[in-house]
């Protein structure tokens, strides 16, 4: 709540399940190919995703780092389009493992009640690809330190639905997360899960007190060890 922020981040185990490849891939082909506009219909060259709107600062990395063959298209009013391109040309049987991300604004997507003090947020089950079905997909909601959860509605029964604490750096007692499990998806499952929950006045004033104070006992153990002397002196011969 203190940056008005809502980060959403996907991590996207695909694997294209058409037609195999037979011998070996030549990149020289292929790109013959691309250029001829003659590509094989079951190899999947890029992902254009469908992003909701007021999508800021997206990224997209894989396991070796950063990938910039993407293109970031921010249209208004209308849902964001975001083209990937994976490092290499998916072809049947082939896998790739990537993790894509993007802020929102908050106000965008939790309510305040000032009456109840309580929010309501909607947070998307998933980022639909297009054309994919999906085995497994797991969605944890990560929630402000000490928020208190009233209500959780997600848009379908799901699998599972469960609670942990989710500890990040500068947390005291850690974050409540619920973490919602479903099988076999498709993209008619993007939809949007709502939580409602309360933050108390002593939960957003917790975190500046405990880096205070965590400054204060730093600076104090610095000044006692600065007035000690550890120096060893030999004694005096009369």
């Amino acid at each position: 709540h203190w940056g008005a922020n809502l980060n959403i981040q996907d991590e996207i185990w695909l694997k294209n399940n058409g037609a195999r490849l037979k011998g070996q891939f030549s990149r020289v082909d292929y790109h013959m190919d691309y250029l001829r506009g003659q590509l094989q219909p079951h190899i999947l060259n890029d992902l254009i995703l469908s992003l909701p709107t007021g999508v800021r600062d997206p990224y997209y990395y894989d396991i070796i780092g950063n990938v910039s063959t993407s293109n970031f298209r921010a249209s208004g009013r209308r849902p964001t389009l975001l083209e990937l391109k994976p490092r290499y040309p998916l072809l049947g049987g082939w896998n790739y493992t990537f993790t894509l991300g993007y802020d929102m604004p908050l106000q965008n997507w939790a309510k305040y009640d000032s009456s109840r003090n309580t929010y309501v947020l909607a947070v998307p089950f998933m980022t639909a690809i297009p054309g994919a079905a999906y085995d497994d997909v797991e969605v944890k909601v990560i929630l402000p330190e000490r928020a208190s959860v009233l209500e959780v509605h997600p848009p379908f029964p799901c699998d599972e639905i469960r609670r942990e604490t989710h500890v990040t750096y500068l947390d005291s007692v850690g974050r409540p997360a619920i973490i919602f499990n479903k099988k076999n998806v498709s993209g008619k499952h993007a939809e949007y899960i709502y939580i409602k929950y309360r933050v108390s006045t002593r939960a957003y004033l917790q975190k500046p007190i405990a880096v205070a104070t965590a400054f204060v006992v730093l600076f104090s153990v610095a000044m006692t060890l600065r007035r000690i002397d550890f120096k060893i002196h030999s004694k005096k011969q009369a």
